[in-house]
Parts: C-alpha cells; sequence; structure tokens
C-alpha cells in the first residue's frame, strides 16, 4: 500500500506525521515536501535521514517566506502549487497531512491541507492537537538524535521534549 506524508515543510514529517509512519512501516512510504528544493541543506538532512528508513522524498521548490505567516497568505503561485501537490498524491492509497487549521496556523499548513482535500476525502489521515484525534501513536525512544538532525534539532525538540507522541484524525470506515 502507498502512503504519502503531504507537508509543507522539512521539519513537518518528524514533528507530526513519524510516529504515525513509524507505526506503520509496513507502508511504502514517501514525504513530499511542499517548499524547498533538493538541493537545499534543509531539504538535504531529510532527505538523507529519510533515505536511512528507506522511504522517498520530494520537494516541490516552492518558497518558504517567513513574511506569508504575517500576510496569512502563501505568497508563491497557490495554482502551480496546488496542481504540484495533488500530481504528489494522486496515486497514493493513504495521505497524512496537515490539519484544516494548519496545525497551529501556519497558513502553508493550511494550504497543503486544501489542496489534499479538494483531490481525496476517502483516504485522508490529519494531524490532530495532542489528544485530540481518533488515535494516538507514541514512541518513547526515537530512532534519531540531534546528530541526524542538526538542522532541525531544536525546533523537533520544541515539539517532542521527552517522547514523541502524536495524535491523528483517522476515519474509522476507511482504516481499520
Amino acid at each position: 500500500m502507498n502512503a504519502v506524508c503531504m507537508v509543507a515543510h522539512p521539519d513537518d514529517c518528524v514533528i507530526f506525521a513519524y510516529s504515525l509512519m513509524h507505526h506503520f512501516d509496513r507502508l511504502k512510504w514517501h514525504v513530499g515536501y511542499l517548499t524547498y528544493q533538493h538541493t537545499d541543506a534543509r531539504a538535504q538532512e531529510l532527505a538523507r535521514f529519510w533515505a536511512r528508513r528507506g522511504v522517498s522524498t520530494s520537494f516541490l521548490g516552492f518558497v518558504d517566506d517567513y513574511r506569508d505567516i504575517e500576510l496569512d497568505h502563501p505568497s508563491f503561485d497557490t495554482n502551480a502549487a496546488r496542481d504540484a501537490i495533488q500530481n504528489l498524491i494522486r496515486d497514493a492509497d493513504v495521505i497524512v497531512t496537515h490539519d484544516r487549521q494548519g496545525d497551529y496556523g501556519h497558513p502553508h499548513h493550511r494550504f497543503v491541507h486544501r489542496c489534499v482535500s479538494l483531490l481525496c476525502h476517502d483516504h485522508v489521515i490529519t494531524f490532530a492537537p495532542p489528544g485530540q484525534g481518533t488515535h494516538d501513536y507514541h514512541i518513547t525512544q526515537p530512532d534519531y538524535d540531534e546528530t541526524e538532525l542538526p538542522l532541525h534539532w531544536s525546533v523537533v525538540q520544541a515539539f517532542h521534549k521527552e517522547s514523541h507522541r502524536n495524535s491523528y484524525v483517522i476515519n474509522p470506515t476507511t482504516y481499520h
């Protein structure tokens, strides 16, 4: 079964999806990122991280402009980004992505959620606020540390201080 974790930024997959991906490691995972080129340092770090775990990655190359947070709207070509996201997820059996509110309100996260939702409603799993999803997955000892994710470590640790616990909204009629 093909599964895609479609996120906005290189650290989102580890922060929000890692525990689910770890729990369902028998799926053929691919991580898609809205932002960054594969040649960027942040992208290379995550591509190596996932390659060690047998997971492929794609970087769609849209600009991660921090001013978009102030504007509360993406500054890139949203039609081109929507098409790129939908092409990436088109053949997936399972898609994991940001929730409708953009997790903590990030406009790029909300945009990715809208693009995924436009194409496929039935087989989408969304991140949820801690303890507010239909399913929780927890990893006491993640199999990575700061040496593997030096560019992302402080952000990942801000979300996961002692363990890796995430909540997800999973449609019970679609997934068992």
